[in-house]
């Protein structure tokens, strides 16, 4: 882990932890790591901007941070991200302001080779490429100012912008291969969404709006194609078990979830910006607060109906159902008595029949008292079909 930025009076510093994170050991003072990358236990590479001093440079270390060298100095360009295939090749993001670059290395980054030019001041950001060739040729994506989203089909040596409904807002991407790929992202109007596509970036479908209405997703992450989490701006992790098509929260510590990392799907640590610290899960983030179709009832329902929660009042959990007669993308929020949100979710493209919300107060931590739930309903247009609030009461 990298600390700190070049501000006066900080002395930034690379950390390292044996333990989950429970302790930390500084390896490596006067050093700020802008983007790593571990390769195995004892091979990371990062791109490091030293202590104030102007110059940049490719850090590696083989022996797990107990040594570590630099390569490929330079006074001119700013590393703006990089991927390593193996301890050997390797492409980094690069920019002098004025152009951007994408250069390769076959010797560990001792030698930069540029192979891409970009007319604009960065690019080569968030870089990704995949081990198994197509045709003889890695396929990779990148970004460029949180702006753009590029691909390239012959190892990085050209890139294409991607369009096909993609926002021009990325803010972090999961990709399970070439083809399947999740980005958090809003439109220009300052709605969030995880968009989803299967075809390698040539289409692109929204998942999530009202979910994230309040709270832009940033770094999603799938460990398969049904399974995967999403951090945002506030104290709040989604999750899926689905590919998306229906997100819940899950319980987290009040500070800020954006930067998330996933070890496999039990294991991963949450951290976000301008807050000093770092919160790990063992069991993939616990409950999700999320819905489910009553299947022992396949007749269409002839009305929209949102029933009281039952039981009510109750002590931690309660259960919500409503019906649809129509498919449609529906939203759940619960207020406090201040009409401060304290829960909030979206499916999508549910089909007609009936549902059922769980929801546990006590992983949610609330006190005691009266709270609104506010159900929406609209359709594949974004139009509103339906809409209604009732009451509930939380007793501890």
């Amino acid at each position: 882990m990298s600390t700190g930025n070049q501000q006066t009076g900080y002395v930034p510093k690379i950390l390292k932890t044996t333990n989950g994170g429970n302790n930390w050991l500084i390896i490596k003072e006067y050093t700020r790591m802008y983007s790593f990358q571990v390769l195995d236990s004892v091979t990371v590479y990062g791109n490091v901007r030293g202590g104030g001093f102007g110059y940049e440079s490719i850090y590696r270390t083989f022996d797990g941070g107990i040594t570590w060298d630099s390569v490929s100095y330079s006074t001119v360009l700013g590393y703006t991200g990089l991927f390593f295939l193996d301890r050997d090749t390797g492409y980094i993001g690069a920019s002098d302001s004025q152009w951007a670059y994408l250069l390769k290395t076959t010797n560990g980054g001792v030698t930069l080779d540029q192979i891409f030019i970009y007319n604009g001041s960065t690019f080569g950001e968030e870089l990704i490429f995949f081990n198994e060739k197509v045709n003889g040729e890695y396929y990779g994506y990148c970004t460029s100012g949180q702006h753009y989203m590029f691909k390239t089909t012959n190892s990085g040596y050209n890139w294409t912008q991607l369009t096909g409904g993609l926002f021009s807002h990325p803010s972090g991407y999961s990709f399970l291969n070439k083809d399947t790929g999740w980005v958090g992202n809003r439109d220009n109007f300052s709605h969030n969404f995880i968009q989803y596509t299967a075809d390698g970036g040539m289409s692109w479908s929204n998942q999530s709006s009202s979910a994230f209405n309040n709270n832009a997703p940033y770094t999603p992450y799938f460990v398969s194609g049904t399974k995967g989490w999403a951090g945002t701006g506030s104290n709040k992790i989604y999750a899926t078990t689905d590919g998306g098509q229906v997100w819940g929260r899950q319980p987290t510590p009040s500070y800020l979830s954006i930067w998330n990392y996933f070890v496999d799907s039990l294991n991963a640590w949450a951290c976000g910006g301008g807050e000093n610290i770092i919160s790990h899960t063992t069991n993939g983030g616990g409950v999700i607060l999320g819905i489910t179709k009553d299947s022992s009832f396949n007749i269409i329902p002839k009305n929209y109906i949102l029933k009281q929660n039952y039981p009510n009042p109750f002590n931690n959990n309660t259960i919500i159902e409503y019906s649809l007669i129509k498919k449609a993308t529906i939203g759940i929020n619960i207020y406090d008595i201040s009409g401060r949100s304290v829960y909030d979710m979206t499916a999508n493209n549910l089909e007609p029949g009936k549902y059922k919300l769980s929801l546990d107060f006590g992983v949610l931590n609330l006190p005691s008292g009266i709270y609104f739930y506010k159900f929406i309903a609209v359709n594949d247009k974004g139009i509103q079909q339906y809409s209604e609030t009732k009451k509930l009461m939380y007793v501890k």
